[in-house]
């Protein structure tokens, strides 16, 4: 599986859904509401190399995915409708290129 989309999910994953998207094949691109999905809880996820966080409000905690995703190399943050920026605190957690797109951009 190259891509796995829980990008418009809203609810919180628990555990026995984490424990099957560890079975599912490696997936290299990873989108998701993360803070719907509850991913700091989530599974350490190696073969993810692109991260692309839907509806960022600049809320979430982001300090545990250079941890989960240790060969992530690039990230994409759409941004929530009433957002117009991502915190500089956010991108110095990320330690790749992040391009941020506005809430009217295709998602």
């Amino acid at each position: 599986m190259k891509t796995l989309s829980l990008a418009t999910l809203l609810e919180r994953l628990i555990a026995d859904d984490f424990g099957e998207i560890v079975r599912m094949p490696a997936p290299e691109n990873l989108r998701v509401y993360w803070n719907a999905v509850g991913w700091v809880a989530g599974p350490v996820l190696p073969n993810v190399t692109h991260l692309r966080l839907n509806s960022f409000t600049g809320t979430e905690d982001l300090s545990k995915v250079p941890e989960l995703f240790p060969n992530l190399r690039t990230a994409t943050i759409h941004l929530a409708p009433d957002v117009d920026a991502v915190p500089e605190r956010v991108l110095g957690l990320l330690s790749v290129p992040v391009a941020v797109e506005m809430s009217d951009s295709v998602l």
